[in-house]
């Protein structure tokens, strides 16, 4: 199949965040504490969150509609900006003056990560349960696909959740989300749902030693919560698609020194533009796979692009 994904229409609702990145070296220790010295190379931000994979969704050339809450802050300022210099309409994104945007502030010498400063306020989504119900009945007709990025920051509330599926079904549309909540019934009636493995195993509240547990813990919570599938990220131990009547386990893809920021990002925007492109769930997993191998051998948030997937895929 043409990976085309110019006529792809994707709703994407969750917490939107900047991501920055300090990039230095260190030769000294500070003479007012015992901490290194960090000389400041470069500095880079990028989208983060759902931003992140909208920026996805945008490299592989879909066309997005997102929903989340920002503050009436620079970096809330800078998202909306940064959204739009992508073309991205930004009329479901609100601009809250009594929130604080989300920004996670990565430090990193001579290329290894040592410290993360986070700002963060969780957001009281109830008082936008309207907004996004009208935002969503308004472009539901013009969707292909729904992404809900769950980071846990309060944008993707259980009542949010349900009413997306409601309509999505009702519109015969699949919802894809990627979990950050422990009790994955926040999720209940999902196609697929994208946990690591570390969330899966507090998820099914046991540690997962293979893919026979695996496999058991996928079906337990498949049963219990209605999904379709679970694709299970196991970083350097590739993925795994568990469904109703369905094992499909992926080999890895061996990187050098993966850096994994985002990636889960960049799988979730995949799997969705592959299925909504009419691909089997299982081409979709494998296409993703693909694509997590690429963006984690560049550094920091990144994102896929359509000529470096499509490069990967033809010498498979």
């Amino acid at each position: 199949m043409k990976l085309d994904f110019s006529n792809i229409n994707v709703l994407v609702v969750g917490d939107f965040m900047l991501d920055s990145f300090i990039l230095g070296s260190s030769n000294r220790i500070s003479p007012e504490a015992p901490v290194p010295v960090v000389l400041t190379k470069e500095k880079k931000i990028v989208l983060g969150g759902a931003g992140n994979v909208i920026n996805n969704l945008y490299s592989l050339g879909c066309n997005i509609f997102p929903f989340g809450v920002v503050g009436n802050d620079s970096a809330g300022k800078m998202i909306i900006d940064m959204l739009n210099s992508i073309n991205v309409d930004t009329s479901g994104i609100i601009s809250d003056s009594e929130h604080t945007s989300t920004k996670k502030e990565r430090i990193f010498i001579d290329g290894k990560q040592v410290l993360r400063l986070d700002e963060e306020v969780k957001i009281d989504i109830n008082k936008y349960q309207k907004s996004i119900e009208d935002y969503c009945i308004s472009i539901i007709e013009n969707v292909d696909i729904i992404i809900i990025s769950d980071y846990n920051k309060g944008v993707v509330s259980k009542k949010i959740v349900e009413f997306l599926i409601r309509k999505a079904k009702d519109n015969n549309i699949k919802v894809i989300i990627d979990p950050k909540k422990l009790d994955f019934s926040d999720y209940r009636n999902a196609n697929i749902i994208t946990p690591n493995i570390s969330e899966l195993e507090r998820a099914a509240n046991k540690k997962i030693n293979d893919d026979y547990e695996l496999e058991l813990a996928c079906k337990a919570l498949i049963k219990e919560n209605n999904f379709e599938f679970i694709l299970v990220t196991k970083s350097e131990k590739g993925m795994s698609l568990i469904g109703y009547d369905n094992i499909f386990h992926i080999d890895p893809i061996f990187v050098e020194n993966p850096d994994v920021s985002g990636a889960g990002d960049t799988v979730v925007a995949t799997l969705a533009s592959c299925l909504a492109l009419g691909m089997n769930a299982n081409e979709s997993a494998e296409i993703s796979n693909i694509s997590a191998s690429i963006v984690v051998a560049k550094h920091g948030t990144s994102t896929i692009s359509l000529d470096d997937l499509k490069n990967n895929i033809n010498r498979r």
